[in-house]
This record gives structure tokens, sequence and C-alpha cells, in this order.
């Protein structure tokens, strides 16, 4: 019985050997796409607005303002509205929350001009009152309480 010559099997081998080494992506390839498309999605959030009370009867936020602090267009300018949490009526809503378009609360001369939307804020925690009625102390409140990635969440919460 013939046996085939060696060279052919170190040719076999250094073939495989070459063609692992000229592969047009390479593992970390793969990972990087997928970050890259992550990033891409979450360039811009959506800026939120939460207002929320915990399920306790005796704890409540309310927001009196003017229709600017609610998102999309406006019948009439200026329109004085006044948000309640708990909602009454037949079913208490324990939450609300609303939708601003893109990116994060910047501290600032934005969150200045969303304050002066709003004439007071009133909050009633189980042991306290909390009481917010002059622009500056509207804007204190409002910046401390974002979070969030790139701090695009805002809530007032009675608890």
């Amino acid at each position: 019985m013939k046996k085939k010559p060696a060279h052919n099997l170190n040719c076999v081998k250094n073939h495989a050997e070459s063609t692992k080494n000229n592969r047009p992506f390479k593992p970390i390839f793969i990972p990087c796409l997928a970050v890259i498309a992550i990033l891409i999605q979450s360039c811009d959030p959506a800026r939120v607005l939460v207002l929320k009370a915990s399920k306790n009867p005796d704890v409540s936020v309310t927001v009196y303002g003017n229709n600017k602090i609610l998102p999309g267009p406006h019948e009439k300018e200026n329109e004085k509205i006044v948000i309640k949490i708990p909602a009454t009526g037949t079913s208490a809503t324990w939450d609300t929350v609303f939708y601003y378009g893109f990116g994060g609360w910047p501290k600032g001369k934005f969150m200045t001009e969303f304050s002066k939307n709003i004439d007071s804020i009133i909050i009633i925690n189980r042991n306290s009152r909390i009481v917010l009625d002059n622009l500056s102390d509207i804007t204190n409140y409002l910046s401390k309480h974002r979070h969030g990635f790139a701090k695009r969440i805002l809530t007032i919460e009675a608890n």
C-alpha cells in the first residue's frame, strides 16, 4: 500500500492556518457593531416628567401653572391648569407621565424657562407639607430631582 506524501498533509494545515488569519471579520467586530448600534439608538432619550404619590390617602402632589408645562401644541396661550396626583374621580391615578421630546433636563436657562410656567407646587407627604411658590425654589427643586441617563427624568413625588 502506498503512503501519501507528508507534504500534502502539511499543505492542508498551512491552508487552514492561512484562511484563519485572513478572515474578513475578526471576532471583535461583532461586539463593536452591537455597541455602535446601541449608542445610535440611545443618543437622544425622551425627556420625561413624572408626577407620583404613594398609595397613601394622605399624600398628594399638586402643580399649578399654565398650559405650557404640558407637552404638545395648545389652543389657548397661557391657559391656567391644575394637575393633582392622586387624581380624583372614578378611579384614583397614583402617577402621571408626560413626554417632552428628546434630550435631558439641562440645568440653567432651560430649567428656569420651564419653571416660569409653574405658579406653585404643593407636595403633601405623610409628615410634612412642601410649598414651592417662587421661581428660584421651583427651579432648585426641579434641578435636584432630575435623574436617569442624561438627567432625562424629572420626578415630583409625595410619599
